[in-house]
């Protein structure tokens, strides 16, 4: 399980592979530097590599982390961006 994303430095969405080893729901949260939750999406994935954007364009330029946890809230990955 992993993320991988296609920049560290986003504008109005950032762009991802998600690679997980099984189908399963997922939910993207991205965090602020204050640790607080400022978005939060839920979707499927399938085994292997999946492309996911999530659209940052709403959030203030800053750093942000983002974390992916499955169904039973346990973290599966973790990684970080600027919003320029």
């Amino acid at each position: 399980m992993g993320i991988k994303l296609q920049s560290p430095f986003v504008t109005s969405e950032v762009a991802m592979n998600v690679k997980s080893e099984t189908a399963q729901t997922v939910t993207i949260k991205i965090f602020d530097i204050a640790n607080r939750v400022v978005s939060k999406e839920t979707m499927s994935v399938k085994a292997g590599d999946n492309i996911v954007k999530v659209y940052t364009a709403a959030l203030p330029s800053s750093a942000y982390r983002i974390r992916l946890f499955d169904a039973s809230n346990n973290m599966l990955a973790i990684t970080d961006f600027n919003k320029i």
